[in-house]
């Protein structure tokens, strides 16, 4: 019950969405390029819930004609967090 109580009191939407709001400006910063061009995705890899994140950017393609999203590289949770 308290633990009801207390997530009433927290936005952890708010939260959740500052936190990756933080991160995409570290990645943009580190990697030079304009915030709308990275994406994190959050892949399961088995079924008790466990996943792995990974950071692509939308780079141009070779002829110029469009972007294409390329793996920069995984991205551990604790990244994320901050940790």
């Amino acid at each position: 019950m308290l633990d009801k109580l207390m997530g009433g009191l927290i936005d952890k939407e708010k939260i959740t969405r500052e936190t990756i709001t933080d991160t995409l400006q570290e990645l943009k910063t580190e990697l030079e390029c304009e915030q709308t061009d990275l994406f994190i995705m959050i892949k399961p890899f088995n079924d008790e819930g466990e996943f792995k994140c990974y950071v692509y950017q939308n780079k141009e393609k070779v002829n110029g004609n469009g972007k294409v999203p390329m793996l920069i590289r995984e991205i551990t949770l604790k990244e994320i967090i901050g940790g």
